[in-house]
């Protein structure tokens, strides 16, 4: 073997009878096949990778949300229980004092609850919002319930507090399908009470 001192330069003409070249370029061929297989296979592994990071990430901020969950919905319990007990009053008048004295309050606590919980992506806001929209309008309704309701104008005002409700339900089923899918999204098992 010789040694030299410029570049190694490949034969330009290849002899048609010969077969080391022949076998040489099929293992060029098969080495270059074998690169661009393993390239594309890293290239899997780091997107897989990639995802599966996003996945861990995003079933941190599930789970962080997932423990403030039952203080808000006992909040909630708190409310409705309240907002029930209201609604069995006979008279007006012992009717806006419970709003006043139980309903209020306890809505006031839920969502600020509500408002407060730890929404860590952009997707998990984009859910819950909806839903505090929607309380915060019912909770709009009450007080303006209390400030212009009469006996004469008790079946309007009351009408508008029953269409906020109605808003809150709505928002409450479509905060429940989004939440399953985001869940299975992320690989985290939803747990709904029956």
């Amino acid at each position: 073997m010789t040694k030299t001192s410029g570049p190694i330069t490949m034969p330009t003409r290849i002899h048609a009878g010969s077969l080391a070249p022949r076998g040489l370029r099929e293992r060029i061929t098969l080495s270059l096949l074998a690169l661009v297989l393993m390239t594309s296979a890293c290239e899997g592994i780091a997107q897989t990778s990639d995802a599966e990071r996003r996945i861990a990430s995003e079933q941190l901020v599930i789970k962080a949300y997932s423990n403030e969950v039952p203080k808000v919905d006992a909040l909630l319990s708190t409310f409705l229980a309240a907002w029930k007990t209201a609604n069995e009053k006979k008279e007006l008048k012992a009717y806006k004092e419970d709003i006043e004295a139980n309903v209020l309050p306890a809505l006031d606590k839920f969502v600020a609850a509500s408002e407060a919980m730890p929404l860590g992506s952009t997707q998990l806001r984009a859910i819950h919002a909806p839903l505090v929209s929607a309380y915060q309008d019912a909770r709009e309704a009450h007080r303006n319930f209390l400030k212009n309701v009469t006996v004469a104008t008790m079946d309007a005002e009351y009408t508008k507090v029953l269409e906020a409700m109605d808003k809150v339900s709505k928002a409450e089923e479509i905060y429940l399908t989004s939440m399953a899918a985001y869940y299975k999204e992320y690989r985290v098992d939803l747990q709904q009470e029956p």
